[in-house]
């Protein structure tokens, strides 16, 4: 009654069985993780929040990510049945992902001779960045020193959460599709790229963000 008094209709985080319970109080978004329980999963786990081994990048682009994410989906929302809650309001996805307005430069700086886990980011990154120049075989120098230079790491930013938002959402919407999904609770870039904005309007229902005073 305390949260409904100061205006507070939703509420995230906490003992989601619990606050799920009560069916006069709030509405109630539960958290899944699905690229932070598979960057674990292959034994890369975050550095500090938001920050991962290797040029703080994360391996989207694995196919083994996609089985991942489905099957952390299925667990999250079975056991918890969550899909069933009368006040449940839906999901969120990891929290404050990388984001840094350098994001091809790192995904292109990869090493998949130092760590084959790289090697799916490393090859979808170059392969991205052929088609973005029209050139089937560009250089770490001519990328850096190109005049779009700065657009290509915030259009490739987008590339980047869209394909995480996309096998998010089918992931959750396999198991549960009437309820809303958040994202990733972005803070940072993200809030003000335009790249990030555009995927993420096409694939969340909501963009979360997490706001510091």
């Amino acid at each position: 009654s305390q949260l409904k008094d100061m205006g507070i209709n939703t509420i995230y985080g906490g003992d989601y069985a619990a606050l799920l319970e009560q069916t006069e109080g709030p509405a109630v978004v539960v958290a899944i993780s699905t690229v932070t329980a598979y960057m674990r999963s292959i034994g890369r786990i975050q550095i500090a929040e938001g920050v991962y081994p290797y040029n703080n990048t994360v391996n989207v682009f694995d196919p083994d990510f996609v089985t991942s994410a489905y099957a952390a989906a299925a667990t999250a929302i079975t056991e918890g049945g969550y899909a069933n809650m009368p006040n449940l309001f839906g999901y969120t996805t990891d929290n404050e992902l990388p984001s840094g307005t350098d994001m091809l430069d790192r995904y292109l700086m990869l090493d998949p001779n130092e760590e084959p886990t790289n090697g799916f980011s490393y090859a979808v990154a170059w392969t991205w960045l052929a088609r973005r120049m029209d050139n089937p075989a560009p250089t770490l120098d001519e990328f850096l020193a190109s005049p779009e230079h700065d657009k290509m790491n915030s259009e490739f930013l987008g590339f980047v959460y869209g394909r995480n938002y996309r096998i998010a959402r089918e992931a959750i919407e396999a198991v549960d599709p009437n309820h809303m999904y958040l994202g990733s609770r972005v803070n940072g870039n993200c809030r003000t790229n335009e790249d990030y904005l555009r995927v993420a309007g096409y694939y969340l229902d909501i963009i979360s963000n997490n706001l510091y005073g």
